[in-house]
């Protein structure tokens, strides 16, 4: 690890916000709130918002050198990031935001030292799962760009780039922004989608393909596009290949299919990329819903063990903050391990979001009144 010494010792940094957005009137106060004490200026580019978004977004950041500037939207994320990366000057740190987004947490000087990382992402939390998304803060030296016109992707000049997640900030989403809740929002990306895989050939739009299809409940479509897109550079892209046959499994699985099969599947989202947890505890869990507790149990804890991963591409930080041990804990007690089950249950308390807190502590009340009391706590837990 390569250390900028200047770094060291200094004071939280302070970023240049950039954003698109259009009629986010209802959301970006909340987004803006979330980081005005963070940054020192910003670049907002408006794509014809009717609902006075731009005016919000100037007084939202009253007293913060910044602008906000109009352009056309023409059906292209990246064309349109570009033109705000096209307005910065000089030498700053650029941080990305979506208007239905707030930042908590810190971000020090210190987490940024590493020069021999280009790119930052912070972890996105919504309901009870934590993922990673594209990366979203880098210095304009980099002279990052993006392509694709839909689910759009950052390019550096030297071709590969070194990404690291944030570990003390991450961001939250009410997916109330203007696009999510637009009627129709995902019907239209499977077209748009479909005109960029067969005008580009791509398999990132397989891949994405695969999600929407899976998200409007069109199974069999998506798996189809899962496994075409595994068809596709059978040895290249692990971390793409291992979320696609993570969530052909999860298709499968939704589809019935013999639950070797849908295992199979998650074991082979393992072996692609063996620093992620979330195959191996998918397959425990269906493993102990078929009534294999000892085998899930196997999984479940080598995957306790596991260190947290390195892998920057959707990955669902959750499993490894609280939802391994959570399955394990209902192992444990399918097996008649109380007090192995109890401890766990203890760290998953703390560590899980408000809504499962609930039915956690109901459990760990079970699980306790059970161990006090002599019982079976086999059946104790939700």
């Amino acid at each position: 690890m390569i250390i900028n010494p200047a770094a060291l010792g200094q004071l939280p940094p302070k970023f240049t916000l950039c954003m698109i957005v259009r009629d986010e009137a209802h959301c970006l106060p909340r987004c803006l709130n979330s980081v005005r004490d963070r940054i020192n200026r910003y670049i907002i580019a408006d794509t014809g918002s009717t609902d006075g978004t731009p005016n919000i977004a100037r007084t939202g950041l009253r007293d913060i050198p910044g602008e906000v500037f109009s352009i056309p939207w023409r059906d292209d994320f990246a064309w349109a990031r570009n033109q705000v990366l096209d307005r910065i000057r000089g030498s700053e740190w650029l941080l990305w935001m979506d208007a239905d987004e707030e930042l908590h947490g810190e971000i020090r000087a210190l987490d940024l030292a590493d020069t021999s990382i280009q790119a930052y992402q912070t972890p996105l939390r919504y309901e009870d799962k934590s993922v990673t998304k594209w990366p979203n803060l880098f210095h304009a030296s980099q002279n990052f760009r993006f392509r694709w016109p839909i689910h759009e992707e950052l390019t550096h000049p030297n071709g590969q780039y070194r990404v690291q997640v944030l570990k003390k900030a991450w961001l939250t989403t009410c997916q109330d922004g203007a696009r999510s809740l637009a009627p129709g929002k995902l019907e239209r990306e499977v077209q748009h989608l479909i005109k960029a895989w067969r005008s580009t050939r791509h398999p990132r739009f397989l891949w994405f393909l695969g999600r929407e299809y899976g998200q409007l409940g069109e199974l069999a479509k998506s798996r189809a596009c899962w496994q075409a897109r595994l068809r596709w550079e059978p040895r290249a892209n692990n971390q793409e290949r291992a979320v696609a046959w993570l969530q052909l499994g999860r298709t499968m699985e939704a589809q019935g299919e013999d639950p070797m099969a849908v295992i199979t599947a998650y074991f082979n989202a393992y072996e692609e990329d063996p620093s992620r947890v979330e195959g191996l505890g998918h397959a425990g869990m269906l493993l102990r819903s078929q009534g294999k507790p000892r085998s899930a149990r196997i999984l479940l804890e080598r995957a306790l063990e596991m260190p947290p991963s390195r892998s920057t591409l959707c990955v669902e930080t959750s499993w490894q903050e609280w939802r391994i041990a959570d399955e394990l804990a209902i192992v444990y007690a399918q097996l008649g391990g109380t007090e192995q089950a109890i401890n766990l249950l203890g760290k998953v308390l703390q560590a899980c979001p408000e809504n499962q807190k609930e039915r956690v502590r109901l459990n760990l009340d079970k699980m306790c009144a059970a161990y006090s009391g002599g019982q079976s706590p086999k059946e104790t837990q939700q």
